[in-house]
């Protein structure tokens, strides 16, 4: 009985559509099923809404910097890729969000506790 190839598309390179290449990806080798993968994105780059640029001796996190640490599918993700040691946890004590041209201080007692993961 020959395997026949399964032919997938995933449209879209932001942490979506990469998590989906890769899961799937996962999956096809662990069942033994033979895919061919293609990953469509309009952008010039993958990554979506992340980016991490840098500039005059700075880090700038562009869109989302950080994740929940309580969310168990984005630590899983991040172990799996093997990204661990890449995480930085905020250990300032305080985090800031900026609007307009300053940086206000997210209340105490919120429920963001981020980490973030530089690229």
């Amino acid at each position: 009985m020959t395997e026949t190839m399964r032919k997938v598309t995933v449209i879209g390179g932001g942490i979506t559509g990469l998590s989906t290449a890769f899961y799937l990806q996962k999956e096809a080798r662990e069942r033994g099923i033979s895919l061919e993968l293609t990953l469509i994105e309009a952008a010039h780059r993958l990554g979506g809404k992340i980016q991490t640029i840098k500039r005059d001796g700075f880090i700038i996190e562009r869109g989302p910097d950080a994740f929940l640490a309580r969310k168990d599918s984005m630590r899983t993700l991040v172990k799996e890729l093997g990204l661990e040691s890449e995480l930085i946890r905020s250990s300032a004590g305080q985090t800031f969000v900026l609007a307009g041209e300053e940086l206000h201080p997210v209340p105490g007692g919120s429920a963001y506790r981020g980490i973030s993961l530089r690229f």
